[in-house]
């Protein structure tokens, strides 16, 4: 029964929804679909009628449930390995020059996960913007940051990014400067010649007192750091990795200086969290007094 539903849903849907409106209800999950079935009810269902019925098998929950104040930074967790059948309603959510860019990646499955990161970015800035998602316009910095126009009510929504593999992570927060990064963590067997170069005398002593997957693990907690903490500024490479100190303790960030200046490190917060097994991410939030508040768009979150 759920089956044929699903299918005459599909069947109908041009008669009531645009293919941007249907991917928007279709995408993340976490609550009940529009036709009003429980998501566990739906996973085994949409799987078997995925090549005739939708574009993508993920359901969404509203954002309205979360809504996002002065104060909020929000952090979501998404898969980006769409089926390849998605891809016609995934793009059309895309504007002309990021299709152009999605074309330019050599190989298919960066290709996908470029299309459904982009999409599930415009998806969930249309829910915290309550605009229509393949309308949204951006703007991009002389370093290629992104960025959106300021609203009506003077306010700015920032957001950043980052993806690694099959995941992504996502931020957004009202005029707070944000930036995120994520990470398959792994052994590298070049650990200590990365750390040489790009960490600062202090992280790469720490490092270099540690072994197997504490090492590791160190590693990535301050390449996350450096990474969140550029994004966030928007300097990019102009600033050099090696030039921004961070020190961690008992798994705890924080930023010490930028090119030897302690200065800026009482206007930023440096926070390291889990999202799943394997991988490592982190977070920098300009100022203070917030509440970061973290959302499941697959089945696995649990912030650690």
């Amino acid at each position: 029964m759920t089956l044929r539903l699903i299918r005459l849903f599909y069947l109908i849907k041009p008669l009531f929804f645009s293919e941007a409106q249907l991917i928007k209800l279709l995408l993340l999950p976490g609550r009940k679909s529009p036709l009003g079935f429980a998501r566990a009810s739906l996973a085994g269902a949409v799987s078997q009628a995925y090549n005739n019925a939708c574009h993508f098998f993920y359901f969404r929950r509203p954002l309205k449930t979360y809504p996002l104040i002065a104060d909020d930074v929000h952090v979501w967790w998404a898969a980006i390995q769409p089926p390849p059948r998605s891809l016609p309603g995934l793009l059309a959510l895309l504007s002309a020059d990021e299709k152009a860019r999605a074309q330019r990646f050599h190989f298919e499955r960066h290709r996908l996960r470029y299309i459904a990161g982009r999409a599930c970015l415009r998806l969930l800035l249309g829910d915290y913007l309550g605009l229509d998602p393949a309308q949204i316009e951006f703007e991009y910095s002389p370093l290629g940051k992104p960025a959106l126009k300021m609203g009506p009510d003077g306010r700015v929504l920032q957001f950043n990014l980052s993806n690694s593999e099959e995941r992504a992570l996502y931020v957004f927060s009202w005029q707070r400067l944000v930036g995120i990064d994520l990470e398959l963590a792994h052994a590298l067997p070049e650990e200590d010649d990365f750390a040489r170069q790009f960490f600062c005398e202090t992280e790469y002593a720490l490092l270099h007192s540690l072994s197997g997957e504490e090492k590791s693990r160190t590693f990535f907690e301050f390449w996350t750091c450096k990474e969140a903490l550029l994004k966030a500024m928007g300097t990019g490479l102009t600033t050099p990795i090696n030039q921004v100190e961070v020190a961690i303790q008992s798994g705890v960030a924080r930023l010490v200086a930028i090119a030897g200046d302690p200065a800026p490190a009482a206007d930023w917060q440096l926070s390291l969290f889990r999202p799943a097994p394997a991988y490592q991410a982190a977070l920098a939030i300009s100022g203070g007094d917030f509440k970061t508040s973290f959302f499941n768009a697959t089945d696995e979150f649990s912030p650690e």
